[in-house]
């Protein structure tokens, strides 16, 4: 039957072959006239395309020029200005610590002019130590790729020194780092007030040692004074008379024991009175310490202390007095220290309250996990504007946001950790404006060397911080512009030499920059052009600006360039003139398409003299502005004739509107319009048949100021026409039922083929499934019982372990090699996987078993929901997740079906059609995606099943892709029809599911889809076949 159908197919073929030979040959010569009309009319429409092109072009790269030019100079001047208005030092070095630009602060400071500096290193510039010094902090800027804040020593040709903090960053340009830039302020004064500071805080602490340890020392003494001298022990009421009075030490100034009680102190020892005093003092409640008393030549110090009674009530007053005329010298000297700390002391708090910066004390807590804010400087408040009462008392955690609180707390922790003073810079926020501060902070330590409190000064450095973006932003802009310019940026010295050229010149002459750079610029220029430029050259130098030169010169490759020239003389500061700076355009294009236009207006003349069509212009209002001589030969008239008069009388009436129409349509688009066919009227009064194709002429500004066409005669093309339209009507009908005939030959070919590998493939799937189940039955029948002997040897082992803990050597340097531990822990699992391995092959087995079919009849009750599952199987190494998407998620809500009496194996073979296309519209989504994109709206297929109408199940399969598109809908289900590339489909897979559905199962299967959201199949098969 197979053949017979090849047969009947060819004798069709055939027969196709003919009819279309014999459309070809009607149609020869319509096709001769088509292609002659299209040359001619592809020629004047490429010629006119590029002249208007390159006049567009040219006006372009002069307008692009002047504009690069004026922004350049802009740039220059900005750059210029920033730099010396910034009221603080700034420059601008190369990777190799060459100045490229300072302003004049950094000049003065250096007792230099910005000229001596331009263009030299740190070692050319200042001593060897302070360079390598400068040479290193650059260096570590530029390695880090981050901004480094340093103080350091400038010093001027006078040897005078001058302290500078700077702040140092690096210079990105295209992603790399070409340099840095620094910003410094003078901070002369406040060093030499913190070195004063400091010295004084030394001083005083050496001061303070040194008393502290005489001050021990005489304490010591004066313990084993105390220890062997004698005492004065006494009491005395509130009425003033001594109540008791006892101790060796009465021996010293001639009394004895108990002979001054009842006496009055003040009548006994009136010149006294500081003593008696203090003993007031003590009648009053309070305990009076060191009461120095000079009786007798002795010197004694008494302590005294108030006597109450059971109420609390003062009833007297005790007293020791021990003589201290040895260590009394040591006294005095402490106090002198101690008015000596005193001056310090104010001149310490003369400082604080004087200084223009902020300092503020800080409590250490916890090690440095929080600071508490103990003491602030008046300038504090001056130049924060911060509550200064809200902060004391406050840890920074209290009085800051979180993350700012977190942030500071890091930095002051680091000079707890480094023991040393440390600076950085940090923003503030001051009532919600951003603030910019230098910040020193320096450890205290008490007598255990502990650090204590933090002393924190603040400068706010806002405004150098704004200036340094600025410039940042401005020498950024600046450096772009000259890097990206397609024009050449250069500059030479006083003998011609370039000092400079942008990247540009790599694609002008074809040199790297550093080829050219030292370079005389007469080195690229023919001998005959030499003295030109030179004297060109000259005039530069003597003040006038070139503009417009052209110049010939010489590329790396030999080939001769052409460039205009615009430069002006390169000044210093003072006025000098250094060189000459300038820009330089490639112009050579230009120049090849001025000879390349003079060449084709000469050649575009000849052919349109020449042309065997009529070529035309007229204006906006219809009036002939030109004619080729063809029109005599078209309509009649000779030139003469028409020249100025307008082509409306010519024109059939019945046609005129579509002629108006089209002229407006080209004023609206500003687009040419071809094929315009249309009837004119022959001098001798006849109408002829002739097309036109119509553009537009446009001035500089783009406005249409006229027409141009081209007319060809085509009574002969109309004649043939009307003849091949009669023929082509009949054998389009017969093309027609041909193709019906074969369309339906070659939809029964295909069910064929296909039906016949269905039937190959199941008989292979059902194979294959059967030669694995066996061994894989095998292996996994056996591993119950390895696994049971495995659990008697691990058990026996583990009583070798308990009654034999200690076995002889050899056994032990076994375990230890075999690593028994792990293999009593592995080797359950690796028995555990297996089993896992071989239930996963048992479960792919009978999948493939279910979509072959093979063991079942033609027709046959099946479980619906088996058969997708194995198809879901066999589809798994596609679902699952892969190394760059995760798995795409199968939803299933399956209904509750009944059996089905259908055919399986076509049935299966529709749902793997179905899913295997959605798979693959996701595929070719998920490939233009990123990770994150499909995380965020993953792939997945539905699948829904129910009973519809009660004799009918309904199968939907739904996947959120791209969806399809409605011309692609209109012809899915035809066969061959495919959108997938040349080797990926057949265009038969849809088609063959839509037989075996409609025609097979007597169903419906269609496809509902809008794009961007997706697409579902709809399967209706009855539950019995009718």
């Amino acid at each position: 039957m197979s053949a017979e159908l090849l047969h009947q197919l060819t004798i069709l073929r055939d027969r196709v072959a003919e009819l279309e030979t014999q459309l070809a040959t009607s149609q020869k010569a319509e096709s001769a006239l088509r292609q002659s009309n299209a040359e001619l009319e592809k020629a004047v429409e490429e010629r006119t395309d590029r002249l208007q092109q390159s006049v567009t072009q040219l006006q372009q790269e002069i307008l692009d020029r002047q504009l690069a030019e004026e922004n350049l100079k802009k740039q220059e001047r900005q750059i210029k200005s920033l730099l010396n208005n910034i009221p603080h030092i700034a420059w601008l070095k190369d990777p190799e610590s060459r100045y490229i630009a300072v302003n004049e602060p950094f000049a003065r400071a250096c007792g230099r002019t910005p000229e001596d500096i331009v263009g030299k290193t740190d070692f050319e510039l200042w001593p060897a130590e302070l360079a390598a010094k400068y040479r290193e902090d650059d260096f570590q800027v530029i390695v880090s790729g981050q901004q480094k804040v340093v103080e350091e020593v400038v010093v001027d040709t006078l040897g005078n020194n001058l302290w500078v903090e700077t702040i140092k960053t690096p210079i990105y340009s295209e992603g790399k780092i070409i340099g840095t830039t620094g910003f410094g302020q003078d901070i002369t004064v406040r060093k030499q007030r913190e070195i004063a500071l400091r010295q004084v805080n030394e001083e005083l602490e050496a001061e303070i040692e040194k008393r502290t340890a005489a001050l021990e020392q005489s304490e010591s003494r004066l313990l084993t004074l105390l220890s062997s001298a004698p005492l004065i022990l006494f009491a005395i009421d509130t009425q003033g008379r001594f109540t008791f009075s006892e101790g060796k030490g009465l021996e010293a100034i001639g009394l004895q024991p108990g002979e001054v009680v009842g006496q009055f102190v003040s009548e006994l020892y009136p010149d006294i009175p500081d003593t008696i005093d203090s003993i007031n003092r003590a009648l009053a409640g309070e305990k009076v310490k060191g009461v120095i008393t000079e009786l007798a030549d002795a010197v004694y110090e008494s302590q005294l202390s108030p006597v109450r009674n059971a109420t609390g009530e003062v009833i007297g007053m005790v007293g020791v007095s021990t003589e201290i005329s040895d260590v009394y010298d040591e006294l005095r000297l402490r106090k002198q220290v101690e008015q000596q700390l005193q001056q310090q002391a104010q001149f310490l708090q003369g400082i604080w309250d004087g200084v223009d910066y902020g300092i503020f004390v800080l409590d250490v807590l916890d090690g440095g996990a929080d600071f508490r804010y103990v003491r602030f400087n008046p300038a504090m408040e001056r130049i924060t504007r911060l509550p200064i009462e809200f902060l004391l008392g406050k840890t920074i955690s209290e009085a800051l946001s979180l993350d700012m609180a977190t942030l500071y707390c890091q930095h002051f922790a680091e000079a707890i950790r480094y023991r040393k003073t440390i600076s950085f810079e940090e923003r503030f926020y001051i009532n919600s404006d951003e603030t910019w501060w230098l910040l020193n902070v320096t450890p205290l330590r008490d007598r255990n060397l502990q650090i204590h409190q933090l002393v924190v000064t603040a400068t706010n450095i806002t405004n150098s911080k704004a200036a340094e973006i600025a410039l940042q932003e401005s020498e950024s802009k600046y450096r772009s512009l000259v890097n990206t310019s397609q024009d050449m940026i250069w500059s030479v010295d006083l003998e011609g030499r370039y000092t400079f050229v942008n990247p540009a010149v790599k694609k002008i002459y074809g040199y790297e920059p550093e080829e050219m750079i030292g370079r005389q610029f007469t080195d690229f220029i023919p001998p005959q052009q030499i003295q030109k430029d030179f004297e060109a050259f000259t005039c530069v130098l003597g003040g006038e600006a070139l503009l417009q030169y052209e110049s010939i010169q010489i590329a790396k490759d030999g080939r001769l360039i052409n460039l205009i020239f615009n430069a002006i003389a390169l000044r210093g500061e003072a006025g000098n003139i250094l060189g000459a700076t300038g820009i330089a355009s490639d112009i050579s294009l230009r120049k090849l398409a001025e000879a390349a236009l003079a060449e084709s207006e000469a050649k575009f003349r000849r052919l349109v003299e020449n042309a065997n069509d009529l070529i035309y212009e007229h204006s906006i209002d219809s009036i002939f502005t030109y004619l080729s001589p063809k029109i005599s030969d078209l309509i009649g008239y000779e030139i003469s004739e028409l020249l100025g008069k307008s082509f409306v009388p010519l024109i059939y009436p019945q046609d005129l509107p579509a002629v108006t129409a089209v002229l407006n349509c080209i004023i609206e688009t500003g687009e040419k319009q071809a094929g315009l066919e249309l009837r004119t009227q022959h001098k001798d009064g006849s109408w002829h048949w002739i097309t036109c194709n119509i553009s537009p002429v446009k001035d500089a500004k783009g406005n249409i100021i006229s027409f141009m066409g081209i007319a060809r005669d085509i009574r002969d093309r109309k004649l043939v026409e009307e003849t091949l339209r009669h023929s082509e009507s009949q054998l389009r009908q017969q093309a027609l039922d041909l193709e019906l005939a074969l369309r339906q030959l070659q939809r029964t070919q295909s069910q064929l083929i296909q039906s016949e590998k269905m039937s190959s493939l199941g008989q292979l799937v059902a194979g294959v499934a059967h030669e694995i189940n066996n061994p894989v039955n095998f292996i996994y029948g056996n591993l119950t019982y390895a696994n049971d002997y495995t659990q008697n040897l691990l058990k026996l082992l583990q009583l070798y372990q308990t009654h034999y803990p200690e076995p002889v050597r050899e056994i032990q340097e076994e375990i230890e090699a075999s690593d028994i531990e792990f293999l009593l822990e592995d080797l359950p699992k690796i028995l555990s996987s297996m089993k896992v391995g071989s239930e996963r092959i048992q479960q792919i087995v009978t999948s493939l078993r279910t979509f072959s079919r093979m063991d079942e009849a033609e027709m046959k009750e099946v479980n619906i929901h088996e058969g997708i599952d194995s198809t879901l199987m066999i589809l798994q190494h596609r679902i699952k997740a892969k190394s760059d998407r995760p798995a795409i998620n199968i939803i299933k809500e399956y209904g509750k079906l009944p059996l089905v009496e259908c055919s399986a194996g076509q049935l299966n073979q529709v749902f793997m059609n179905i899913l295997s296309n959605a798979l693959d519209a996701l595929d070719e989504r998920d490939a233009q995606r990123s990770i994150n994109e499909m995380k965020q709206m993953p792939s997945s297929i539905s699948i829904y099943t129910q009973v519809s109408n009660a004799n009918y199940v309904e199968i939907r399969i739904i996947d959120n892709g791209p969806g399809i598109q409605k011309s692609v809908l209109e012809r899915l289900f035809d066969p061959f029809f495919t959108t997938k590339a040349v080797g990926k489909g057949t265009g038969m897979g849809l088609s063959i599911s839509y037989q075996i559905i409609t025609e097979r199962h007597g169903g419906t299967l269609e496809c509902i889809s809008t794009p961007g959201e997706g697409a579902e199949f709809k399967v209706m098969i009855p539950l019995r076949p009718s």
